[in-house]
């Protein structure tokens, strides 16, 4: 659905985030960590088996060939600066100068709901995909001009190809979904009691903001297994 996009899978994020800290400001944000390291660790896993499907090694080349996610339509439209790669070997480090999900938590006045997405999301990815891998977050647009990221010992040599494999690409629907069954977990986890309301509150904000069809599809991903590939996709 062209409805959903980066900026979207923030919204879901930050409207989580918002409803947490309600309740409890610092249990709030531990929970909020915690849905976001399982929204992460999920893509990683899934990301692994595939790998491990195809005779692979989950290495970062791998991580790279394998991602699950491209840039939305709405994203290549507006045409910015994209991200440098500022070194190859040993460590692939990227310096990213701007982003959409930074754009939605500004937008949404949610400066410390960013901190807390941004030290988490690609580590657990990362770590889904492999515990052996290190992958470093160094500096955010939060309160720099690029974010900067590190893959350690990631090994690639400039202009070797990492040809996306996008068969296995998803579009930002799942990954919204993804991500508001993860923060949903999370609120069971840590709020069993509010849990519910948690979640039919930020399902109410998004069928206001995005309207009904978008609520629907995360309807329609209720119980989806999200920590591994199903079989319509080996």
């Amino acid at each position: 659905m062209n409805i959903f996009n980066e900026k979207t899978h923030a919204l879901v994020a930050g409207l989580y985030y918002r409803e947490f800290t309600a309740l409890d400001v610092q249990k709030g944000k531990e929970a909020f960590a915690y849905g976001t390291v399982l929204h992460g660790m999920s893509r990683g896993r899934r990301m692994r088996e595939r790998v491990l499907k195809d005779g692979e090694k989950p290495d970062f080349r791998n991580y790279f060939r394998y991602g699950e996610w491209r840039p939305s339509d709405y994203s290549c439209s507006l045409r910015r600066p994209a991200a440098q790669t500022l070194s190859f070997s040993p460590d692939r480090v990227i310096s990213i100068p701007n982003c959409l999900w930074h754009d939605q938590f500004q937008e949404m006045g949610l400066g410390e709901a960013e901190r807390i997405y941004c030290a988490e999301i690609d580590r657990a990815i990362v770590r889904g995909f492999s515990p052996e891998l290190e992958y470093r977050t160094e500096q955010t647009l939060l309160d720099h001009l690029c974010c900067v990221q590190r893959a350690v010992n990631a090994g690639v040599r400039e202009g070797e190809a990492l040809t996306r494999k996008e068969e296995y690409v998803k579009d930002f629907g799942f990954h919204c979904a993804n991500s508001f069954y993860a923060y949903r977990q999370a609120a069971e986890h840590f709020f069993p009691e509010e849990a519910d309301t948690v979640a039919q509150k930020v399902h109410d904000r998004i069928e206001k903001e995005l309207g009904k069809e978008a609520a629907e599809l995360l309807d329609s991903y209720r119980g989806y297994d999200f920590d591994h590939i199903r079989e319509e996709d080996l």
